[in-house]
């Protein structure tokens, strides 16, 4: 008699957001907060919250920040997430 074989299927899921963000002004929508707000820079952000550039990245990855990327592939901070307006 055959031993049974286990048969184990893993799914990841992936979803990719374009955030439409006013270049001059940074505001845009958050698709996180489900509102417009204005996006802060990393040294902005970093310098509103008291923390180094690096310490922000490191929060972004962690999913401590709401957080968009730009076209040119700079990192924005949501300013309603951070608790600035």
């Amino acid at each position: 008699m055959a031993k049974a074989k286990k048969l184990f299927l893993l799914r990841e899921k992936r979803e990719t957001w374009r955030v439409r963000i006013d270049n001059k002004l940074r505001h845009g929508m958050c698709p996180d907060c489900q509102e417009e707000v204005r996006w802060l820079t990393c040294a902005e952000a970093a310098k509103e919250l008291g923390l180094s550039e690096r310490e922000v990245f490191r929060s972004a990855d962690k999913g401590e920040f709401h957080f968009a990327e730009s076209d040119e592939g700079r990192l924005l901070i949501c300013s309603n997430f951070t608790g600035s307006k």
